[in-house]
């Protein structure tokens, strides 16, 4: 991280490149940091948890309140206590990291509420959802698979 500057540069996981067709983004630190005063000690802390949650997201939802068709929200987890959220957008054919702040633990599993997820570290994103009735049905279909039955009987 260069001290002296306000932009910086961030490279992207893969699933948010593909999402933005972009392999970076560009975030300007002091804005951010402006933003949240109480919340990050300096530039540094902010740095530190844009490159933590763009690394390596464990959610990544389609930001409910877009402003352009690409604009999304991940957050991931900074430790027991805490995780990371960021927005993120295709703003005039650049990626741009708008938002960043700390929040409670609590506040991931409500992200997975705020809308539609996009990708998920268990493996479960928008398009291949996971019900509890696909659950039951997966089980009962193993059951008959394995199951003989002979239904040719003596009566």
């Amino acid at each position: 991280m260069n001290k002296h500057s306000e932009l910086e540069i961030f490279k992207l996981c893969e699933r948010l490149a593909e999402l933005l067709g972009d392999e970076e983004a560009i975030a300007d630190l002091n804005i951010l940091l402006e933003r949240h005063p109480g919340m990050f000690v300096g530039k540094e802390q902010v740095y530190n948890l844009i490159k933590k949650v763009v690394n390596d997201p464990e959610i990544i939802i389609k930001n409910p309140t877009p402003k352009s068709d690409q604009d999304y929200i991940a957050g991931s987890r900074l430790n027991e206590q805490k995780m990371g959220e960021i927005g993120i957008r295709k703003d005039e054919n650049i990626s741009k990291i708008y938002h960043a702040n700390e929040k409670r633990m609590k506040n991931l599993e409500a992200l997975k509420k705020r809308g539609e997820i996009l990708y998920n570290a268990d493996g479960r994103d928008a398009h291949t959802p996971y019900t509890q009735a696909q659950s039951l049905d997966e089980r009962l279909v193993r059951k008959e698979h394995f199951t003989s039955y002979d239904y040719n009987y003596i009566t």
